[in-house]
């Protein structure tokens, strides 16, 4: 098996794929030796779900991660980024009245350096961490979180399914995913290292695209908001456990206005990018001043 795979459409199995953006020399993949490899983000012709394609294997993924990948979130003004985005995820759980009451056990999955869990122990959670491979625990619980957790599992849906008996009757799902619409930005102003469009990310979502993804997975979405916060253009989604539930109950979207807008999309930060990246060789202070405007 290679590293790398071209994989058909994960919503609706379409193998329609369209070029939306690429790019080599991701820093990630350099790390790990493969320095040539194009990361190729493609648009399904037929549904119009973003995802990347060919993908890292999960091996390479691991290797990925093995490295140090989380280590380089612990720098300050990540730090600072990742503190301010789990304070605005408490909050605005609190805001939608979906925050359990304290001493309510909360699992964090994928919680990787832990800020967030952190977060909830500061109000007086009980959190359990867990990592994004490995099987939830036997235990059940009031509030279940996967925040930017999504859009790096190769399976989301064997992922969600495992989640289905450890919330509680009642308890609350919250997931978090970059907004689709984040990915044209990310790489404005910004060093692959930080955007949307690196490597391990596997996946990117319309509000549209997650309901359903979500809804397959027997949940029942009831509540879904396109916000922007510390970590730019997100999705937010609550969800409660219904095993009625099911994908066929929303349609699969098709090519709605959103996702037929995106190679335009695309197309226009490529070239946005393209001027400032030469702004930026003869007038680096410019760059600066439209870094600190943003």
């Amino acid at each position: 098996m290679t590293d790398f795979q071209p994989i058909p459409c994960l919503l609706c199995g379409a193998d329609r794929p369209a070029t939306v953006h690429s790019h080599s020399g991701d820093p990630y993949l350099v790390k790990v030796g493969h320095v040539a490899h194009r990361v190729t983000w493609v648009l399904c012709r037929s549904c119009g779900f973003v995802y990347q394609s060919p993908q890292p294997s999960s091996s390479l993924t691991f290797r990925i991660y093995a490295g140090d990948y989380w280590r380089a979130d612990d720098q300050g003004a990540k730090r600072a980024v990742k503190t301010k985005c789990a304070l605005e995820q408490v909050d605005w759980l609190a805001t939608c009245g979906e925050l359990p009451e304290a001493g309510a056990t909360v699992l964090d999955v994928g919680a990787g350096d832990g800020v967030l869990s952190h977060t909830f122990e500061a109000r007086g959670y009980k959190v359990t961490r867990t990592d994004v491979g490995a099987p939830p625990p036997a235990d059940q619980f009031s509030l279940i979180v996967l925040s930017h957790v999504l859009e790096h599992v190769h399976d989301p849906d064997r992922m969600l399914h495992g989640l289905q008996e450890r919330l509680r009757p009642g308890a609350t799902l919250f997931v978090e995913v970059p907004d689709v619409f984040s990915l044209g930005q990310s790489y404005v102003l910004k060093s692959l290292k930080q955007n949307q469009l690196a490597a391990p990310h596997l996946w990117s979502f319309t509000p549209g695209t997650l309901r359903f993804l979500l809804c397959r997975s027997s949940f029942v979405v009831v509540g879904l908001e396109a916000v922007r916060g510390a970590r730019g253009a997100v999705l937010r989604a609550l969800c409660r456990r219904d095993p009625h539930a099911a994908a066929a109950q929303i349609a699969l979207p098709r090519r709605d206005r959103s996702a037929a807008s995106l190679r335009g999309y695309f197309l226009y930060h490529r070239l946005r990018t393209s001027v400032l990246l030469r702004v930026q060789k003869r007038a680096p202070g410019v760059i600066r001043v439209l870094e600190l405007r943003r």
